[in-house]
């Protein structure tokens, strides 16, 4: 499973140290096939496989200017890796994107924000098309919920890994709703 539990992440962001390994490994989820990606301090990837693998890894070699390798070893204690609170997100990223990570990592499951909602939040609601923007540029999927986030009008929005993903990623949350 890719989350055995849906409840808040605390999202601890660390920096990426340029030319660090970054090792993959493919693990199932409820959503299909994902390929997660790691570094030796945290979580750098998670990608659902919606485009072929080669594309996917070729994504990641450019952004970070190193080649990932296949690890077996990571099979064994990817729940384990996801599920840690304390496992850090390792970013290549502008300091804007991480405000704007920030923020919707601390959007609740079952719930939902609007870009703009989100841009006010960051002191100007014209930085809703630069949110949509750092969250399309999101590498680590779910972890960093960018799911969460719609259009004014509460349809969907866009999704780097699709549509018919980030409705199926909210449904799945809908059961953890608080009742007001």
């Amino acid at each position: 499973m890719l989350i055995t539990t849906l409840q808040e992440r605390p999202i601890q962001i660390s920096f990426y140290t340029k030319g660090a390994p970054i090792a993959y490994t493919l693990l199932p989820t409820p959503c299909g096939q994902a390929v997660l990606f790691t570094t030796p301090k945290g979580i750098c990837g998670l990608h659902f496989l919606t485009t072929p693998l080669s594309l996917t890894i070729a994504l990641m070699a450019s952004h970070f200017r190193v080649t990932p390798y296949l690890s077996n070893n990571l099979t064994s204690s990817c729940d384990q890796y996801l599920n840690a609170s304390s496992t850090p997100l390792i970013v290549a990223a502008t300091p804007f994107q991480i405000r704007v990570w920030e923020r919707v990592a601390q959007i609740p499951p079952g719930e939902s924000r609007t870009y703009q909602a989100i841009a006010s939040q960051l002191g100007n609601i014209n930085y809703a098309r630069a949110v949509g923007n750092a969250l399309a540029a999101n590498l680590i999927a779910y972890l960093i919920p960018c799911h969460r986030v719609r259009r004014k009008n509460h349809t969907l929005g866009g999704y780097r890994w699709g549509d018919h993903l980030k409705k199926r990623l909210l449904q799945q949350e809908d059961k953890y709703k608080t009742i007001s």
